[in-house]
């Protein structure tokens, strides 16, 4: 029973090749052997009248299934986690061992100083087998009440584990008569019977139990998948609308340069102030209509990038006046710790960056506001709105660079309810009224971020203000993740 429960456990593992599935193959393959010298060591004793080596047989019995214990250990640890774990096989070599010698200095004490009293060396192995048998129903207990994963084939395993555990604790209640002349029969129907049944119930457990983690591994292989198909369904959107969003950039940008090269002719032949000034709000317009143009394309990625690589705190330095002058009626305080660090990435996108942010910022602030543009170097990497997006998709990424610029706008502002941050990134979501904004700017500074190999974090409390993060890689590992980052996002 034993060898056909063995080898329909290693069947299962060797078609499904899980983890917890190999050890408990293992735990039950040095079961099998333990029953094999088991017979040996019954026959030696009943048959041959062969006492000092059938206590030799019965202490390697022991031993193997003490060897068995940290495979039942490692079986729980898979279940409860599917980490790797490091090779168990010399850890059950010195259980196997340590109980070896354990069992085998009993024995020679009990024959050495009570020779005559049958009952004690019986007494020691049973007792010490009862053990071997109770330690892996007690850390399988303990596993399951703290584990989240795979609970019911831990509870099934436990379940089978406290079987021979109630088998040895039995057995050792027998041992008080076993090896008497006068053992009744019962006693040995009763020894059998519990044998049976602690292996029935463990050998059943152990079955039921792989094809409940089996069941379970497949269960969150297909909620990955379903998560994988729906972002690669965004991701399909996002590029169906960038497409469109830059074939209309396109045309509207030859439109707009009709109505800038008409207003530069009405401007020759104007007569009055009046005249002059509705052809510069036609022109003011039209440019404006061509910010608009640059933020579709850039989110459409139609957009060419021009790559250099330049300080950020320098760019910032060059930036503090046109940023004052947005952050009008808002106190805008700069602090670059950047010091010599540099980005590799298109500049003017660079700027449209810190702008939409510095916009946005002003737009969220009362009058007395107060907007905080700061930059520090960073070791440790983002797990930013990217990282998280594009986590379920990502395989062989190459490892992240050691070191960031980490660029942040800080605001005092009215923050964002927590129901409208996850959209916050979205095309064309704006809690703006239209007259001053279209939805674009956060989107436009993603996709810029995103093809620079960087990150962004955001942090917001209504009522208290709101903190955006660029994280952009320093320019000697910017190459290889911009190439990365040409790809579309999932």
């Amino acid at each position: 029973m034993v060898f056909a429960f063995a080898i329909a456990v290693a069947g299962v593992w060797l078609t499904q090749r899980r983890p917890a599935m190999r050890a408990l193959s293992a735990y039950w393959g040095l079961f099998a052997s333990a029953a094999a010298l088991n017979v040996f060591s019954s026959w030696s004793g009943a048959i041959w009248r062969d006492r000092i080596l059938s206590l030799s047989l019965t202490t390697l019995v022991v031993a193997l299934h003490a060897a068995a214990v940290p495979f039942a250990r490692a079986t729980m640890r898979h279940l409860a986690d599917d980490t790797a774990e490091a090779p168990v096989a010399r850890t059950a070599m010195l259980w196997g061992l340590g109980v070896c010698v354990l069992h085998g200095v009993g024995i020679w004490a009990a024959l050495r100083w009570v020779p005559d009293v049958r009952l004690v060396p019986v007494i020691w192995s049973r007792a010490l087998h009862a053990v071997v048998f109770a330690v892996p129903a007690g850390f399988a207990w303990q596993q399951q009440r703290v584990s989240s994963r795979n609970r019911l084939s831990m509870l099934l395993l436990a379940g089978g584990f406290t079987a021979l555990a109630v088998r040895g604790v039995l057995e050792l209640a027998l041992g008080l008569r076993a090896g008497m002349p006068d053992l009744p029969t019962w006693a040995v129907a009763s020894a059998i019977l519990f044998n049976l049944l602690g292996f029935i119930a463990l050998g059943a457990a152990s079955l039921i139990a792989m094809a409940a983690e089996e069941e379970a591994i497949v269960r969150r292989q297909s909620d990955e998948l379903q998560r994988a198909e729906r972002l690669l369904q965004q991701g399909q959107r996002l590029e169906s609308l960038g497409r469109l969003a830059g074939g209309v950039a396109h045309d509207f940008n030859n439109v707009l340069a009709v109505v800038m090269a008409t207003a530069e002719n009405l401007r020759e032949d104007a007569l009055t102030a009046g005249q002059l000034t509705e052809i510069d709000e036609i022109s003011a317009a039209a440019n404006r209509g061509r910010s608009l143009v640059r933020q579709l394309l850039t989110f459409a990625r139609q957009q060419p990038a021009r790559t250099e690589t330049f300080g950020a705190d320098v760019q910032l330095g060059e930036l503090r006046t046109m940023l004052t002058r947005l952050a009008k009626g808002v106190e805008l305080r700069i602090a670059l710790d950047a010091d010599s660090a540099r980005v590799q990435m298109d500049r003017s996108q660079f700027d449209q960056v810190m702008l939409n942010l510095v916009v946005n910022a002003r737009d969220a602030c009362e009058a007395g506001g107060r907007i905080s543009v700061s930059s520090t170097v960073r070791h440790e990497a983002p797990m930013g709105v990217l990282a998280s997006r594009t986590a379920a998709t990502r395989t062989g990424d190459a490892p992240p660079p050691e070191a960031w610029i980490c660029i942040g706008v800080e605001d005092t502002g009215s923050g964002i309810p927590a129901d409208i941050l996850p959209n916050i990134f979205e095309p064309f979501f704006s809690t703006k009224s239209q007259e001053r904004g279209t939805g674009l700017g956060l989107s436009t500074v993603m996709g810029i971020v995103a093809r620079a190999g960087g990150d962004m974090i955001v942090d917001s409390t209504p009522g208290s203000g709101t903190r955006f993060e660029i994280w952009l890689p320093l320019a000697s590992a910017s190459a290889a993740l911009m190439a990365a980052a040409a790809t579309p996002m999932g």
